[in-house]
């Protein structure tokens, strides 16, 4: 399962280097920066959506670590 997961993860980042060089400016700033910050924590980043109304979905590395995510983020100030 975990191996899964890893792959999954890798996947979803490979996914989101394609969507980064199709469309440039996708990743806003603050964007970059939270997955700067979440990077230790998660197999993987990656943004959904669209217009500027998106938004930033993760896969943990661990499981249940929503409350580690969103304390992680809150002290970034940008969301």
């Amino acid at each position: 399962m975990i191996d899964d997961l890893v792959q999954v993860g890798e996947l979803w980042t490979t996914y989101w280097q394609l969507k980064k060089q199709m469309a440039t400016g996708c990743e806003p700033a603050s964007v970059s920066q939270m997955i700067h910050v979440l990077k230790p924590h998660v197999l993987s980043c990656c943004m959904a959506g669209a217009g500027g109304g998106g938004f930033l979905y993760v896969l943990t590395k661990e499981p249940n670590q929503r409350l580690l995510v969103e304390q992680l983020l809150a002290e970034l100030e940008v969301i």
